[in-house]
């Protein structure tokens, strides 16, 4: 390799390397850069905000609420928006010379020590900071911020965090791929990135953030009065008021042998989590609507909802004041969700004379008193088991019997008050395509309703015969609840 002694220094103290002067201390912003905002005077015209922008931006590494204080600016250079400098320009304007007067001095990393990140957001930015900590004292590495765009501005707390991070993993990737990254956060990140599935975004998020060594971990006392200045201006535009209430629809369905539950959980900024729970042995609906509501207070948890207003069709659920007892919503309740579930599991159902426990694991459930007093059905060693599994399979026949039994009697009840329609000859009527063959080429986008049909004879109890237009008889007769009356 051959030097040019003319382009060499040696040995020397500090220098400037690409746009930054590197010192012994540090890494240090360029003065003449400094300089440059420093002795400009406010923006009077929109060419001399974008300048301000682009001067803002080289230097961003060093300001830690750029994205945030320059808002102003951004909505400044707007197409259609007639300039104005309003105080909040000139304030933020101000902000950056006092910071950039004495810019902050960036760390330098030593190779494997472990790097520490904070995350921090409002309605409309993010900002991270990169730290590295040497004994007590704790030095910046990297100040990172951005502008939250479209769809971002509407994600609810956590996923905005979430972003932050992704965003931070892109930009700082040198750092992530050699450093073990600890996140100081005392939001529930963690908890989300390891649910995936409740939404698809957070999936992809999940999968690419994998491939680094993060480790998340309580927020700390913050140390450095740089981080402290960052932090205190970021924060002091909470992202969301206290207290915020998140809406948990809960919808339960029963079948002949099972059934299903399906909970959307939407949060204030309008995200929406979405599960379904399947059951493997017959439910009431109401008990689907139970199975629903507890499972969607699951996920309230795991995404850190603290206020739920809870939206379903069963009075039976709704008409409950769940405030008097274990819901009193400082998150009491969710310390005794494990009872809940355990009471509610091992509990008779009215409409299957059943508990849900022994339906699903074909025998009774063994309760704290039977351990420490030991009762026959331990001391057999199994044996009773084993008689109670042979026998499941009847008893969930006869809890299918029963509950379907229950059914009918509800609905020749409610049917007491229902009017059946009737029609008389003659009578045109439209039939419900679904209870027919589909139309072919058309699939699930077929109309609902087809025809029109005449009826050609009433055989009573709602049952018809129909034909069409043109006279020929339609196969079978048809129920009234499939027709309803065509207008012309």
């Amino acid at each position: 390799m051959r030097l040019n002694p003319l382009k060499c220094a040696f040995t020397m103290e500090a220098g400037k390397f690409l746009g930054f002067m590197i010192t012994q201390r540090g890494v240090e912003a360029n003065p003449e850069k400094c300089q440059a905002i420093l002795q400009m005077k406010s923006p009077g015209y929109v060419k001399d905000v974008q300048r301000l922008a682009g001067r803002l931006t080289s230097l961003s590494r060093f300001l830690g609420a750029s994205a945030t204080k320059a808002l102003p600016f951004f909505n400044l250079m707007r197409k259609g928006i007639a300039f104005e400098l309003t105080p909040a320009c000139e304030e933020a304007f101000r902000h950056f010379k006092e910071i950039l007067a004495t810019p902050p001095v960036l760390g330098k990393p030593k190779a494997g020590e472990p790097l520490y990140l904070y995350l921090t957001i409002t309605r409309e930015a993010m900002a991270t900071v990169l730290i590295r900590e040497e004994g007590r004292a704790q030095q910046p590495v990297y100040f990172m911020n951005r502008a939250l765009q479209g769809a971002e501005l509407r994600y609810n707390k956590l996923e905005k965090l979430a972003l932050a991070l992704l965003t931070s993993s892109r930009r700082l990737k040198q750092y992530f791929q050699g450093h073990q990254i600890v996140i100081r956060t005392d939001q529930g990140i963690r908890q989300v990135l390891q649910k995936p599935n409740l939404a698809g975004r957070m999936m992809t998020w999940s999968i690419e953030l994998s491939q680094y060594d993060i480790r998340f971990e309580p927020r700390q006392a913050i140390k450095a009065q740089a981080m402290a200045d960052f932090l205190v201006e970021v924060t002091g535009d909470p992202t969301e008021e206290t207290g915020t209430r998140w809406r948990l629809h809960v919808d339960g369905a029963s079948n002949q042998t099972s059934g299903g539950a399906g909970i959307i959980l939407e949060s204030p900024a309008g995200v929406v989590y979405e599960q379904s729970i399947k059951f493997e042995f017959p439910v009431s609906n109401n008990q689907a609507k139970y199975e629903a509501l507890i499972g969607g207070l699951a996920l309230a948890t795991e995404v850190g909802a603290t206020r739920l207003e809870i939206c379903s069709d069963s009075q039976v659920v709704t008409s409950q004041d769940l405030r008097s007892g274990w819901m009193i919503k400082k998150g009491a309740w969710a310390d005794e969700l494990a009872s809940v579930f355990w009471s509610y599991r091992t509990t008779k159902q009215s409409s299957t004379k059943e508990t849900p426990f022994r339906l699903t694991y074909g025998l009774n459930a063994v309760i704290p008193v039977e351990i420490g007093e030991l009762s026959p059905r331990l001391l057999l060693k199994g044996v009773g088991e084993a008689v109670e599994k042979d026998l499941i399979d009847e008893s969930r026949e006869m809890a299918h019997l029963t509950e379907t039994a229950l059914k009918q009697r509800m609905a020749l009840r409610y049917n007491t008050k229902v009017l059946r329609r009737e029609f008389e000859p003659n009578d045109l009527v439209l039939r419900c395509n679904d209870i027919g063959l589909l139309t072919p080429g058309e699939g699930k986008l077929t109309v609902n309703w087809e025809g029109p049909y005449r009826v050609k004879e009433v055989i009573g109890k709602g049952a018809f015969k129909l034909e069409r237009l043109n006279g020929k008889e339609i196969p079978r007769t048809w129920n009234a609840n499939n027709l309803r009356r065509f207008y012309s």
